[in-house]
């Protein structure tokens, strides 16, 4: 069930939503621990991790207990860990990347995406 033709179903947004959270750990991870590291990450198309993870067909039930637990363990991290928002690492290109600047954009996406599972609920009278 979608909100409109071409548009990903709830289960869809809230899998991407959770292999968003999964592939940012690592950076968060090493800023947090090893505070101007290199970090060597790989950006991913949704849209190809959407059909190759066929997230069409999957449970959400492990999902979302993950994607709970990611938010539990890092927001746990940066209430234990002093200036843990201001850690950074260093991408392989030169550009410096902070917690915050990681952790904020994360905020906003699960928003965009909650948004959306609530427009999809809408359409359908659910």
């Amino acid at each position: 069930m979608s909100r409109a033709p071409g548009k990903w179903s709830i289960r869809q947004i809230v899998l991407h939503m959770v292999d968003s959270d999964a592939t940012s750990l690592a950076m968060v991870k090493f800023a947090l621990a090893e505070p101007g590291r290199v970090f060597h990450g790989n950006a991913y198309d949704p849209d190809v991790w959407a059909a190759g993870l066929d997230y069409a067909h999957r449970s959400i039930q492990a999902e979302v207990e993950l994607f709970c637990a990611i938010r539990s363990h890092i927001g746990g991290l940066l209430k234990h860990l002093p200036d843990a928002m201001d850690r950074t690492v260093s991408l392989s290109s030169g550009h410096i990347v902070s917690v915050r600047q990681r952790i904020e954009p994360l905020m906003g996406h699960a928003l965009h995406h909650i948004g959306q599972i609530l427009e999809t609920r809408k359409v359908h009278g659910v």
